[in-house]
């Protein structure tokens, strides 16, 4: 388990140094975090970053969105800052999701004076939908296949649990 933590963190610190970013915010997602990982599952880590303040002073746009795969089992995908906050004005549930991780790599100062503020937006109908149309998805990729994996049950029941934990 330390093997895959230093080499998470060491991922980590290649993204800032590679993308001249900071990474204020990193988590586990997935069925790992969940609690239904299997022996093959491989790791999600999902960030939040901030790029030097002359970059968002720039007229044209930038790409807002890093993606690393480091091995079959690592892959990582972060948000700038920006993208984050405009998803969180839309109740994007991955922003309430992330913010509620048990699993955490990486936590700054920077991110704990908004994660505060992450509930306030949240939206019940937004969300709903959200879990409602994951559920349906799912159900229809998922388990009408000629072979179900019995871990995939748990993405759809996932999904209509939180339908029900928003009502």
């Amino acid at each position: 388990m330390c093997d895959i933590i230093t080499t998470i963190q060491d991922a980590i610190y290649q993204i800032e140094e590679d993308y001249h970013v900071k990474v204020i915010y990193a988590i586990e997602c997935g069925s790992r975090l969940w609690g239904f990982s299997a022996a093959n599952s491989d790791y999600d880590v999902r960030f939040v970053y901030i790029k030097p303040k002359e970059e968002y002073l720039r007229l044209d746009p930038f790409p807002d969105v890093i993606h690393r795969k480091v091995n079959k089992i690592l892959d990582l995908d972060g948000w700038d800052l920006q993208k984050m906050l405009r998803l969180l004005y839309k109740s994007n549930p991955s922003v309430f999701e992330w913010n509620q991780s048990t699993i955490i790599y990486c936590k700054t100062p920077q991110w704990e004076r908004i994660s505060g503020e992450i509930p306030r937006y949240f939206q019940v109908a937004t969300g709903f939908q959200h879990y409602l149309h994951l559920a349906k998805g799912n159900c229809r990729w998922f388990l009408k296949a000629a072979e179900v994996w019995k871990k995939k049950y748990f993405h759809v029941l996932r999904a209509i649990l939180a339908c029900y934990w928003i009502l």
